[in-house]
Formats: C-alpha cells, sequence, structure tokens
C-alpha cells in the first residue's frame, strides 16, 4: 500500500505531460474560454440555474470522452500492456487516471464559476465537481475498455449518456420522477445544485455520499475490466 501512494506522484506527473502533450488541457481551456464568455452575457440569476447543468453536461462530459481517448492512445502504442509486466497494478493505473482527469474538469469548473459567478458555495462546489468528473470518468473507462476501436466505443457510448444525462431534465423540472434516483449520476447533479442554490447541509452530504458510493463501485468494476480486457490479453 505504502509502495503504490509513493509511485501515485510520478505517475501523475507523466499522466499530466501526456494530457499536455495530446491537447487535453488546450481544448479544456478552449471551452473553459468558450462558456466563461456565454456565461458572462447572462445575468447572475441565470447563470446560478446553468451553471451546474453546465458543470454536469459538459465538464463531467470530458472526463468520460477524454479517459476513452487516453485508453485508445496507449492501447495503439501498446503502453498500456506494460503494466502486465511492471510493479504497477490495474487499481493504480486506474485510479491515477481517475485523479490526473479529475483535476483538469475540476480546474475547468473552478475557472468558469470563479469567472461568471458570485454565488457559489466553494465548499460544496470543489467536493461536488470533483465527484462528478471522477464518476463520469470511471463510467466512461468501463464503457471504452471491452471496445477494441474508438468507433465502436462512440457508438456504445450513446446508451450510457442518455441515461446518465436525464438528471439534468429532473433538476430543470422537465421529467421528475423518484425512480431517477437509481441513476448513478442523479445524487451529484443535485450536489452541484446545492452547490449554487439553497440545499439542507443533511441533504447535500447525503448526495456526495451517495455518489462516492457510486464512484468506488465503478471503481472496482474498472478494475476488473481491466484485468479482463487488459491484463490478460496480448497487444491488439
Amino acid at each position: 500500500m505504502i509502495q503504490a501512494l509513493l509511485r501515485y506522484p510520478g505517475i501523475l506527473k507523466w499522466d499530466i505531460r501526456l494530457q499536455f502533450r495530446y491537447y487535453f488541457w488546450l481544448v479544456a481551456a478552449v471551452l473553459t474560454a468558450m462558456w466563461s464568455g456565454v456565461l458572462l452575457a447572462l445575468s447572475e440569476e441565470v447563470v446560478t440555474t446553468w451553471v451546474p447543468v453546465l458543470i454536469f453536461a459538459d465538464i463531467g462530459n470530458i472526463g468520460l470522452l477524454f479517459i476513452a481517448g487516453i485508453l485508445f492512445l496507449e492501447r495503439r502504442q501498446g503502453t498500456i500492456y506494460a503494466t502486465a509486466v511492471m510493479p504497477i497494478s490495474p487499481g493504480t493505473w486506474l485510479t491515477a487516471k481517475l485523479i490526473s482527469l479529475s483535476l483538469l474538469c475540476l480546474a475547468c469548473a473552478i475557472a468558469i464559476v470563479a469567472i461568471s459567478s458570485n454565488s457559489v458555495n466553494w465548499l460544496r462546489l470543489i467536493p461536488s465537481a470533483a465527484l462528478c468528473a471522477a464518476l463520469f470518468t470511471s463510467v466512461g473507462f468501463l464503457a471504452a475498455v471491452s471496445f477494441d476501436k474508438i468507433l465502436n466505443y462512440f457508438l456504445g457510448v450513446g446508451i450510457i449518456l442518455i441515461p446518465f444525462n436525464l438528471p439534468v431534465l429532473d433538476y430543470l423540472g422537465i421529467f421528475q420522477n423518484n425512480a431517477l434516483w437509481i441513476i448513478p449520476s442523479q445524487p451529484v447533479m443535485w450536489a452541484l445544485a446545492g452547490s449554487f442554490q439553497e440545499m439542507p447541509t443533511t441533504t447535500y452530504l447525503g448526495c456526495i455520499a451517495a455518489t462516492a458510493s457510486w464512484l468506488a463501485l465503478s471503481h472496482w468494476l474498472g478494475i476488473r475490466a481491466f484485468q479482463k480486457y487488459i491484463a490478460t490479453r496480448q497487444q491488439l
């Protein structure tokens, strides 16, 4: 355990360098600037309503798409298969990816909110946005790991994105049903909403706890999927 923790700084540094090399941070910066410009033209009331949706539906999905990009890049280059012979466990590899991509998404969310909104509870927003990014990234890995080609992944990921984005309709009052709480992304949508609007602390903490539970489950499933589809297979 201690040895694994000591490896994380080096792994995270390499992951972030890889993200810069493939322009992930540049793409994120462009999106951040674009959305910030749009939100600056809106009233504070409108921004307070729509920023949680933006963080959830756009910033969160960055993690989902970027983890797929990293996975297919490392598969194409063959570097991911080195984990089978290196002292880096599937859990360490996947955890490092979740952390580095969550940091990218969190940086985007913080920048957008800092520029466009004055009605935010930062103590709520930061954990909510980080968990949102980590959950979407974890689910994105689960969706991508069984596909050998990225085009096949894009066809399949729609099956996940449709239900995962339904909580936005609930938040906006377009479609409300208690059954939506079985969707893993429902509690984090409301945790984000509670970062900008009035919400009892117990309700907010319940949403955070539920999101963390879903993240733990998806991460565990991701490690098992890594062992099944990557660690025990030859290079494609």
